[in-house]
């Protein structure tokens, strides 16, 4: 529990309080999302075995503890906290248009909450055992992994905005219509 606290206090108050007074609202929106990517580092390997990110979110749960209610109540403040700024950003980041905002907000769930935790683990278990390498070398592989995959988030949301647009415009008002004209 300790762990989880801490995690709360530094990743989900401390740092976005920074970013905020740097005005870097953008930044913000991107990294609010991805607190659960967070944990998934932090607890990787056991939260660096015996330490206070031990419980914190595995998402494979590849350790055997005696505190499995403290890792349900972690892993559910944790999702609640990424999927809240995940809304918040759509919400903020809104240019009016809900068909553009539905379009982002189903790229943003796929991107950075859907994905990215097993597939992190995945690669950073595959360069452990392959490379032999540190955990916390691997930790570090997985920071950048978490950059990565909000640089691929950015970069869809930027060139498809029109195509995401345009398709949840035809599935949530055109084809309903056309439908309703066809059973007619």
């Amino acid at each position: 529990m300790l762990g989880l606290l801490i995690y709360i206090l530094i990743f989900a108050i401390i740092i976005p309080v920074i970013i905020l007074k740097l005005k870097l609202y953008s930044v913000l929106a991107v990294y609010y999302p991805n607190l659960d990517i967070i944990a998934t580092i932090l607890s990787y390997n056991a939260g660096f075995k015996d330490t206070i990110f031990s419980n914190l979110y595995n998402t494979q749960c590849k350790f055997d503890t005696d505190k499995k209610h403290i890792y349900s109540i972690s892993e559910i403040v944790i999702n609640y906290l990424s999927l809240m700024g995940l809304f918040i950003s759509i919400l903020t980041l809104s240019r009016g248009n809900v068909y553009e905002d539905i379009g982002h907000l189903s790229v943003m769930l796929v991107i950075t909450y859907l994905l990215p935790n097993q597939i992190i683990e995945f690669i950073m278990d595959y360069l452990q055992d392959a490379y032999k390498l540190n955990v916390v070398n691997v930790v570090i592989i997985g920071l950048v992994l978490m950059g990565l995959i909000i640089g691929v988030e950015h970069i869809i949301l930027e060139q498809y905005s029109g195509i995401l647009k345009r398709f949840f415009k035809i599935i949530l008002n055109d084809l309903p219509k056309m439908i309703n004209k066809i059973s007619m």
